[in-house]
């Protein structure tokens, strides 16, 4: 159908001519960046916070503990009388140590690693030449690095995507690249993603 494959390549083309001036450019990069630095800080901070309200219960486990100690060893108490709560707040400080070393396993993971600036803008200009010398299929290959998914709703279409940096080289792609989905197709899960949307209808085709 030559008709419907000239109005797809059109709607393709149009689409990366959106992407390249609406995502790649410096001015907006940048604010993508800062703002996803700031959320690297921000859950990196959940995590620091985490850890000091198990290590606040901690500490007041182990103080409890050394009271119920201190009450066998004057005899108090005796050990029937106190067996039960030392198992209990044992048990507890077992529970909350191991929450602690997956928090720190977590934090071990994650880290706070910024994304670098300079390193995100002089990609796009790397993307932007090829786009601006590639092929629709070669295009699309580029773009399915950090373009999630697009939609087109009626006269709408809604592009998702992640800030765009380098790819590992040791990553690869087996997926169709840039799935355009129309209504009644299959969605994909969204992760923390940054999306914009243009007017099918303020085009000539």
């Amino acid at each position: 159908m030559p008709v419907i494959r000239s109005i797809k390549e059109q709607l393709e083309r149009l689409v990366i001519e959106q992407i390249k001036d609406r995502i790649l450019n410096d001015e907006w990069l940048e604010e993508l960046v800062k703002l996803v630095n700031k959320e690297l800080d921000s859950s990196y901070s959940v995590y620091l916070e985490r850890l000091e309200v198990i290590d606040a219960e901690l500490k007041d486990v182990r103080s409890r503990l050394d009271k119920l100690y201190d009450a066998l060893e004057t005899e108090k108490l005796s050990m029937d009388d106190l067996a039960p709560r030392i198992k209990e707040l044992k048990t507890r400080m077992d529970e909350l140590s191991k929450i602690r070393l997956m928090i720190e396993a977590d934090l071990a993971v994650q880290g706070v690693h910024h994304v670098d600036r300079g390193e995100v803008i002089a990609y796009a200009d790397d993307l932007r030449s090829l786009l601006g010398e590639a092929d629709i299929t070669e295009s699309k290959a580029f773009l399915r690095t950090f373009v999630k998914k697009i939609v087109v709703e009626s006269s709408k279409v809604k592009v998702f995507y992640n800030l765009p940096v380098p790819v590992g080289h040791n990553e690869t792609k087996t997926e169709e690249v840039l799935p355009i989905v129309t209504p009644g197709g299959a969605g994909v899960t969204i992760g923390r993603t940054f999306e914009f949307e243009f007017n099918l209808s303020l085009w000539t085709w």
